[in-house]
């Protein structure tokens, strides 16, 4: 079997290498690749940087669009740059078994690599593009850009998929749609030995300093305690974040950006999680932070619902004056922490491990 991966517009290998998520992206290539003998083909929007990563996964193609179209400063004409440009691509792939999208942002040139080769297009999504367009408020012709986006993918995929059940009643409500699956987020190593040596007076939180991350409620809600806020991640608000928590004598740890595998260890030193933001898909952070055996506290939303089930294997709350008292009862209270910890982590045992969502995408490339 040979399956063309269409990274998400924008996106390079270097730039996952860059980001620190390398490893974790291929993961589940290379499963599949090592134990079901698939065999894949990346197209990434990145030069021929992205070639000397070939080594990641045994028969590895990479055709990076931008050794082959010329990159323009114009993010519009880049968009039709690569639309009309698959054709030039087309002498370079051998014709696939099926080809697959890592997000909807991208997904014309699948589309067109479809028109070309007569392959099945299997179309997957992390988050809903359009409803996020619109809770953050991105200007018109984005929104519309996005709308006819999610729509022409959904007629002209054989399959698409969703990281949750909101985002498939969402499209099924606004959208004409069919084969929709719903296929979570992965995690590969589920593994936490104790609660022992963890931080007593820290949380933390992971994510881009971005508005989506809704930090500054976060910080805000710490003020005139003795928690300290560790936060992982880079981002347009960062020293603004720092300003504020400084205003509120909240002590903030920017630790930056981390590597996925030490992100993995750092988890181990907490006993609390929190995730701020008003709205997600299927939080990779989350899922990872649990199997890491922390506790999550996150602001209640439909996606993050599907996840956390307040009081059974974490805590939701609405409102962010509710975060202190919940961090004071359970770091107080380690064996009702434990028991949703614990929980949590048998869960994501249960529907997040990578051989089990091998599976699943196996079974959609083959129904393609």
């Amino acid at each position: 079997m040979h399956v063309i991966l269409v990274f998400t517009y924008g996106i390079s290998i270097k730039e996952w290498d860059d980001l620190g998520i390398l490893s974790r992206e291929v993961e589940i290539y290379k499963k599949m690749n090592k134990e079901h003998n698939v065999r894949f083909t990346f197209l990434t929007f990145g030069d021929n940087e992205d070639e000397k990563y070939s080594h990641l996964i045994n028969d590895l193609t990479i055709i990076p669009i931008y050794k082959y179209i010329n990159k323009s400063k114009n993010s519009i004409f880049n968009f039709f740059k690569t639309l009309i440009g698959v054709k030039k691509l087309i002498k370079l792939i051998e014709k696939p078994t099926v080809i697959k999208t890592n997000q909807l942002n991208g997904s014309w040139v699948a589309m067109m690599l479809k028109l070309h080769t007569k392959s099945p297009i299997y179309i997957r999504t992390g988050y809903n593009l359009f409803e996020f367009s619109v809770k953050d408020k991105k200007n018109i012709f984005k929104k519309i850009f996005y709308y006819l986006l999610t729509q022409i993918s959904l007629v002209y995929s054989n399959n698409y998929s969703v990281t949750s059940n909101a985002d498939k009643l969402f499209l099924e409500k606004y959208f004409y749609t069919k084969n929709i699956s719903v296929i979570p987020n992965w995690i590969a190593d589920v593994k936490f030995n104790d609660f022992n040596n963890r931080y007593k007076n820290k949380v933390l939180s992971v994510g881009r300093l971005e508005p989506q991350k809704n930090f500054f409620s976060l910080i805000k809600s710490l003020s005139n305690s003795n928690i300290e806020l560790d936060l992982v991640g880079e981002g347009s608000e960062k020293k603004a974040l720092r300003k504020y928590a400084d205003s509120l004598n909240v002590k903030l740890n920017l630790l930056g950006r981390l590597e996925h595998s030490d992100l993995n260890q750092h988890y181990l030193k907490y006993r609390i999680f929190i995730l701020p933001s008003g709205f997600e898909g299927n939080p990779k952070v989350v899922l990872e932070a649990i199997s890491r055996g922390t506790l999550i506290i996150a602001k209640k939303n439909k996606n993050i619902a599907e996840v956390i089930t307040n009081g059974l294997n974490g805590v939701l709350y609405e409102n962010e004056n509710e975060i202190i008292d919940k961090i004071t009862y359970f770091l107080e209270n380690e064996s009702e922490l434990n028991k949703l910890v614990n929980k949590a982590y048998d869960l994501i045992v249960e529907n997040n491990s990578i051989e089990k969502i091998v599976e699943r995408e196996l079974n959609i490339y083959n129904q393609s």
